[in-house]
């Protein structure tokens, strides 16, 4: 829940000043990260170098949000969401050697004044989906 005044309110929503709190939901969404190589049948790999993932809310894609991917620390890249809710960037050669070597990267969306945040941190290899 968004509170754009952090005082203390009283039963009626005001706060000490006597300015009402005005306080929201934000709508939910789900992020879905992609491995890059599934090795058993249905092959839904996006590649070698590449990092994706599909960002819906009520289940409806989210079009325009910035996605950024990452593994710990190390940022890789980020990408707005399509018309389909994916969002989806090319990683360097030394990264990917990163990914190979842990398995898994992350994909996260940051809350903002419209939808609430989410992540999803996936393996780069699996063996079934």
């Amino acid at each position: 829940m968004a509170n754009f005044n952090d005082a203390p309110t009283d039963p009626a929503g005001l706060n000490g000043n006597g300015e009402a709190i005005l306080s929201y939901t934000l709508p939910a969404t789900k992020l879905v990260a992609w491995p890059q190589l599934v090795l058993f049948e249905p092959f839904v790999g996006v590649g070698n170098q590449v990092v994706q993932a599909t960002l819906t809310s009520g289940g409806s894609p989210v079009a325009g949000q910035t996605i950024a991917f990452s593994h710990g620390s190390t940022a890789l890249c980020s990408a707005p969401t399509n018309s389909k809710g994916v969002a989806r960037c090319m990683i360097s050669s030394p990264d990917e050697q990163l990914l190979i070597r842990t398995n898994h990267y992350t994909a996260t969306f940051a809350a903002n004044g419209s939808y609430s945040g989410s992540s999803s941190t996936v393996p780069v290899i699996t063996f079934f989906w």
